[in-house]
């Protein structure tokens, strides 16, 4: 699980980013939620931390999340593979006292700051970016919608090819073959979120 200084910066940055959409939902009576959700896979954990905005039917959210790889060690020190990203995705479904969900979402900053992050290949021996794809994710949710919070379950599916990407780079790194990075992570945990 990231470290409780990340959390509160990211969850800091995240709202002062997203002032001035709280302000223009707050205008339009648009419901707005905060809220933290805990992911496991195989490979690792995925915490995140964000907004959402929206009604009854479609809903925008936005979050900062952390990929924690404790749970598969990269060498024989046990260092593990973490990043972070900013998450963005549309949630379409029925959000009622009982709600159900499907979710289209990608990582932002892989998209924005693709260009920038790999630069530095050729430092690392890597000729061919293949992590073009800004880190793509699907999946569906179900949960309870109270007045003034929710608790939601979800199964999501990511493609991570900035994952594979910093699998090399480690493995380059560290001088050890690391085998192949899964690119194809399946996440199961829980949402909780506030209503405002």
């Amino acid at each position: 699980m990231p470290a409780l200084p990340q959390l509160l910066i990211s969850g800091i940055a995240l709202l002062l980013c997203s002032v001035s959409p709280i302000a223009a939902a707050a205008s339009a009576t648009i419901p707005w939620a905060p809220y933290v959700a805990y992911g496991q896979s195989k490979q690792g954990s995925l915490t995140t931390v964000g907004l959402v905005l929206g009604d009854d039917a479609v809903r925008f959210a936005s979050g900062v999340a952390f990929f924690d790889g404790s749970r598969k060690p990269i060498t024989t020190a046990t260092r593990s593979l973490d990043f972070t990203n900013l998450d963005v995705s549309v949630r379409f479904g029925k959000f009622d006292e009982f709600s159900f969900y499907g979710e289209v979402g990608l990582a932002l900053d892989e998209l924005l700051m693709d260009n920038l992050k790999h630069n530095d290949d050729t430092a690392y021996g890597q000729q061919d970016d293949t992590s073009n794809l800004p880190d793509p994710f699907v999946g569906i949710a179900a949960g309870f919608d109270q007045q003034h919070w929710s608790l939601t379950a979800f199964g999501q599916y990511r493609y991570l090819p900035s994952y594979q990407d910093q699998w090399q780079r480690m493995s380059y790194a560290s001088r050890e073959p690391l085998g192949n990075a899964d690119v194809h992570q399946w996440f199961a945990g829980v949402e909780f979120s506030l209503r405002f």
